[in-house]
């Protein structure tokens, strides 16, 4: 069992991580104070399994994440290069956010990333009072290569395929479920 969570880390760590890179923003899904969600976007900077984020205290997501830190989190591939509308690629992590104190390390590294990633103007915005650092931390997610290839993250950064598959295994039969775990 070892060596395929191995097999598996090595594997898709990569992928996982380049996928990620190779995007600018991401879906942030809220709450708001009553409990209701909300769903927007913002750009971000990934830093060691972490994402940082500046958002302004006047946006829906900036108010919601000072009275609940639980969050949604999905970088999801476009859907001009979608294969197919129903299977794209995407990671997806439920998270905890925590404002980072201006002037503190994590500030200060989260800053400098999205001003790498965005340009200038983003450090003149993190200045201001009315702009908040975001640190957002995975718990655990779920990365969708394709069909039937869906590989849970737990907040260890273990991986595991899940099969998600039973409409699949009705049509397909449990060969198909055979040849993705055989390509791991």
């Amino acid at each position: 069992m070892q060596d395929k969570q191995q097999r598996l880390k090595d594997k898709l760590y990569p992928q996982i991580s380049e996928f990620i890179e190779r995007h600018r923003s991401m879906q942030l899904a809220t709450l708001d104070a009553r409990g209701l969600p909300c769903a927007s976007y913002s750009p971000f900077a990934y830093i060691n399994g972490a994402f940082f984020v500046l958002l302004g205290d006047f946006t829906q997501h900036g108010q919601n994440l000072k009275h609940n830190q639980n969050l949604g989190m999905l970088i999801i591939e476009d859907e001009q290069q979608a294969e197919t509308i129903y299977i794209r690629k995407r990671v997806s992590y439920q998270g905890q956010a925590s404002c980072c104190k201006k002037g503190s390390a994590d500030w200060s590294q989260g800053v400098e990333a999205l001003v790498s990633r965005f340009g200038a103007t983003l450090e003149k915005l993190a200045l201001l009072d009315e702009y908040q650092l975001y640190r957002l931390e995975p718990i655990r997610g779920r990365y969708v290569r394709g069909a039937r290839q869906v590989f849970n993250i737990d907040s260890a950064g273990d991986i595991e395929f899940e099969p998600v598959v039973d409409g699949y295994q009705k049509i397909c039969g449990q060969e198909s479920v055979s040849k993705v775990e055989g390509e791991i």
